[in-house]
């Protein structure tokens, strides 16, 4: 059924959503990357946490998926961070302010 929390269990929509989560987070990431500051670490925690993400999937103990679905999820927290500090602090951000 489509009623209460049963629905996140439900693989096909466990994979729409990483899968659009995925897309979300490269939208937000990759432009800052290529527009504003050119420093890879952002793309590369945004990676590692969604492919932790992705092999909890895979995981056939419960506490493996737990582990690698929360470390995957910090990363890719972490990632928008970082992507967002270093773009707040690139000389050539346009919105940039001085003071």
């Amino acid at each position: 059924t489509w009623s209460g929390l049963q629905v996140l269990s439900n693989p096909s929509i466990e994979v729409m959503v990483l899968c659009a989560s995925t897309v979300l987070a490269l939208l937000s990431i990759v432009p800052a990357y290529l527009k504003v500051h050119r420093r890879p670490g952002a793309i590369v925690l945004v990676s590692i946490g969604f492919i932790l993400i992705g092999l909890s999937r895979l995981s056939v103990m419960e506490v493996w998926e737990i582990f690698l679905t929360s470390v995957g999820a910090t990363l890719v927290a972490s990632a928008h961070i970082l992507n967002w500090r270093l773009g707040k602090n690139c000389p050539s951000n346009p919105s940039r302010k001085i003071a």
